[in-house]
């Protein structure tokens, strides 16, 4: 049996509780108490290892001292696992303070704080040169028979990369299609066509042919896979305005593997919601509990205060019950859980 821990969008600042730019309630420094309880429930349930999928700083840290001073506070927070590693993903909250190499640094390999990372693997593409416009944080790492790929939808994006680098221009392409000078506002867009705001980005086309090569390894290699991505890609379960760009492009890709993936966990929606798809029939529902089949797959958007425990493909997360107004503020802005991956023919 393999468990793992689960938090997103943890963005701690050292400001006053506020507002998203959509309006959304923030409590910014509570954070770093669900960091910390995050962290020590891990250890108290044994999990093997830990996955931040994302956001652990807001972008309204400011300054780089500010911003250095946040992140450490989280780290030491998450710290409270010493269980197994941590894994991180690349949000937008992170490309906000700073850029990808900064990322890739290790969460622990120095107390000094401008060096502290989030474990995420960061690299370049095709042997190129080593600066912010060649770089990318997606990978992949194994446990047991599992196969954890990690999805970077930043890769093409406004956020950090010049505007005349081959990325920059295609995120500029994308972009194109929002009518409106603030490019992270959705206004006069339509439907799906929500998604072109600046703080979603897009997966490239490097990234689509590695992620094909992972994906038919893992059916070569007998591996399940379980994919990780800050930006959902699922309409059912995001709003149009946190969807990927090229989501269709991606979903496309996991439908022609969908035998081999067996669970797709996202954040960035500060939602909890969640999909089983089985057979062509998709349901949608909010955190109520129920049954999946080896033959489903579950698609998983930012969940709080659960646990999800998977047989092969799943057993779907149940909503906690609390009358606390702590953990309200938790639940609305912050998420953590636990997972299970089983390879018996039964769950606990």
């Amino acid at each position: 049996m393999l468990t793992f821990g689960l938090i997103a969008d943890i963005q701690h600042a050292p400001i006053p509780d506020g507002f998203s730019f959509g309006g959304v309630p923030r409590y910014y420094k509570h954070a770093l108490d669900t960091a910390k309880v995050a962290a020590k429930d891990f250890s108290q349930q044994s999990c093997d290892f830990a996955v931040n999928i994302g956001d652990t700083i807001d972008g309204k840290c400011g300054d780089d001292t500010i911003a250095n001073g946040a992140l450490s506070d989280v780290v030491d927070n998450l710290g409270n696992f010493q269980n197994g590693e941590w894994y991180g993903i690349i949000g937008n909250h992170e490309l906000y303070n700073f850029g990808r190499k900064r990322w890739g640094s290790s969460m622990f390999a120095s107390a000094t704080t401008s060096e502290r990372g989030i474990n995420c693997q960061v690299s370049t593409e095709n042997n190129a040169d080593d600066i912010e416009d060649n770089l990318v944080g997606y990978y992949s790492f194994d446990k047991e028979d599992f196969r954890f790929i990690v999805v970077d939808c930043y890769d093409i994006t406004s956020l950090k990369r010049s505007p005349t680098s081959e990325k920059g221009k295609l995120a500029s392409d994308y972009l194109s299609k929002n009518p409106n000078e603030e490019k992270n506002s959705p206004v006069g867009l339509q439907n799906l066509d929500q998604r072109f705001v600046a703080f979603n980005g897009a997966v490239g086309a490097n990234q689509l042919i590695w992620l094909r090569n992972m994906l038919q390894k893992s059916v070569d290699e007998e591996k399940k896979v379980i994919i990780l991505s800050h930006v959902p890609f699922y309409p059912p379960i995001a709003p149009p305005t946190t969807l990927c760009w090229n989501y269709d492009e991606v979903l496309n890709l996991f439908g022609e593997f969908k035998n081999v993936i067996k669970a797709t966990l996202c954040g960035h929606t500060h939602t909890s919601c969640y999909e089983q798809v089985r057979d062509g029939e998709e349901r949608s529902e909010e955190c109520s509990r129920s049954e999946a089949t080896s033959q489903q797959s579950l698609i998983c958007s930012s969940f709080s205060f659960s646990r999800l425990i998977a047989n092969m493909t799943c057993r779907t997360p149940t909503r906690t019950s609390t009358t606390s107004s702590s953990r309200r503020r938790w639940r609305v802005s912050h998420q953590f859980t636990r997972i299970r991956l089983l390879n018996s023919g039964t769950t606990t």
